[in-house]
């Protein structure tokens, strides 16, 4: 997590918020957990796969822990999940790493991995070089890969110079690799794209859109939309897809830890929290305690038969319970600011550990500070006075998807700056806070365009009861949020 200045001018309220843990967060560093692996693997494996994370780190150290974690697994699948012989594979070595596999999970974090790297490519003009990350395993690949990503560079370099030749000189290149499928000479090698693994051939695809794009201004269009339709066109993701389908079906999952007692803990916990305070049934607290840790829950830490066994069935009942639950703890907070009952305390440890739990952490207290501070306010009468409120320009932030900065203190009481990506918010956590917002805004006066901004909170929050719905049933519904949405 990143650190931010605080606001000296804030309400006296602050210090009563803080004390309940609504904006003090401690322990937060720059650094990503990574999973202690087990010893019964080769070692060698288990230091190939560390060392590849804090690769990955290095080069995209805005990426999440899951986005690096199954991007270096997808790099290493070759050495992972290796033909033997008989041109079998096994799920022996992965199942060290990963509890189960959900596969189209880890298609989507290696694509957005993918996509960071071509992003930073076109934004910053700076190659990701994927061959640096690479073990000496893959030689073959680090090798190959290197020599497309000099090409990419020169391409960088002479269409910032306005040099013509030097661009079509090094297009051409990619061209006759991707296009002719043809080999090509380098440094003394002599290589084709289907000498890379797939994992590695879906790399060089990244590198050569990139190509195209610097290159657009100096070579033919039909050149460029060959090259686009050849790119398009590569099978490389739905290999690996079909690689790691065959060892998710010999995985036989286990947890990583007890996540039945983890979560029974939890659910005493807020039992407990709760009692004097709000009433609530033992099924409505496990079901809200789920839904805020959904993200780990359904995650490759936690067995199938687990995650089962503590969500149960979907019920449309069930998601609405928890609704009037939540509004009840708003209620209950609101009137009792000085001994409030922290929504960030729903969530699991062992997802607090994760870069997603450490930003629904922030994302949760960031939310509730900000609507009870917003609700305080006494001047918010007019549209103006609503817009130019400093609490709403928070709140403003989060139901319009935006980036934002929450300002917290550490143990030793020095300012934080923690910036957060909406995207990095699980939909579990936006669930509630979503339903939060909604509270604060049906609390405030009736101004012009208020209905506007509860309009556009509800379809996000339809968005994230959707994402619990798919991710319970496993399957796509089609959710009409009118009939989650408190109107009082």
């Amino acid at each position: 997590m990143r650190k931010f200045k605080i606001d000296k001018n804030l309400s006296t309220r602050l210090a009563a918020l803080s004390a309940a843990g609504i904006i003090l967060v401690t322990g937060l560093t720059g650094c990503k957990s990574k999973e202690n692996k087990t010893e019964s693997i080769n070692s060698s494996i288990v230091t190939m796969v560390e060392d590849t994370n804090n690769k990955i780190d290095t080069i995209l150290p805005e990426a999440s822990d899951e986005i690096v974690d199954n991007a270096s697994i997808m790099l290493l699948l070759d050495v992972i999940a290796k033909e033997d012989e008989n041109g079998k594979i096994s799920a022996d070595v992965i199942s060290e790493f990963k509890s189960k596999l959900d596969v189209d999970d880890m298609i989507s974090e290696f694509t957005s991995f993918l996509d960071m790297i071509g992003f930073n490519a076109k934004e910053t003009g700076k190659v990701e070089k994927v061959s640096t990350v690479l073990p000496e395993e893959l030689k073959n690949d680090k090798v190959i890969l290197s020599n497309i990503e000099t090409i990419l560079e020169n391409i960088i370099k002479y269409s910032k110079e306005g040099n013509k030749d030097g661009v079509v000189t090094e297009f051409n290149k990619i061209y006759t690799l991707f296009v002719e499928e043809k080999e090509i000479e380098m440094n003394g090698t002599a290589f084709e794209i289907r000498d890379l693994t797939f994992p590695s051939r879906a790399v060089a695809t990244t590198y050569a859109e990139t190509a195209g794009y610097y290159a657009t201004n100096y070579v033919s269009k039909d050149k460029l939309t060959k090259l686009d339709k050849r790119t398009n066109d590569q099978n490389n993701k739905a290999y690996i897809k079909s690689k790691l389908e065959i060892l998710a079906n010999q995985m036989e999952e286990k947890s990583q830890v007890d996540v039945i007692s983890l979560f029974d803990s939890k659910y005493e916990e807020i039992t407990k929290l709760l009692n004097g305070k709000v009433n609530l049934s033992e099924s409505t607290i496990k079901n809200l305690v789920n839904y805020m840790n959904l993200k780990y829950i359904a995650g490759d830490k936690v067995a199938t038969k687990d995650m089962n066994t503590l969500v149960g069935e979907y019920d449309d009942e069930k998601v609405t319970d928890v609704i009037t639950t939540i509004e009840a703890i708003n209620t209950y907070n609101f009137n009792n600011q000085n001994n409030i009952i922290p929504l960030s305390v729903f969530l699991v440890d062992e997802h607090l550990k994760t870069d997603t739990g450490k930003t629904d952490k922030i994302a949760l207290d960031f939310i509730q500070y900000n609507t009870i501070m917003l609700n305080n306010t006494d001047d918010v009468k007019t549209y103006n006075e609503l817009s130019n409120n400093p609490y709403f320009k928070n709140v403003f932030k989060y139901f319009t998807k935006q980036d934002f900065t929450h300002i917290t203190k550490d143990e030793n009481g020095k300012q934080v700056n923690n910036d957060i990506v909406w995207q990095h918010i699980s939909d579990g956590v936006n669930f509630v806070n979503y339903q939060v917002i909604l509270n604060s805004l049906n609390k405030l006066p009736q101004v012009s365009n208020i209905d506007n901004y509860k309009s556009v909170t509800e379809e996000n929050f339809g968005q994230s009861i959707q994402y619990i719905q798919n991710t319970i049933l496993d399957e796509c519904k089609k959710v009409d949020t009118k009939e989650y949405i408190l109107t009082k």
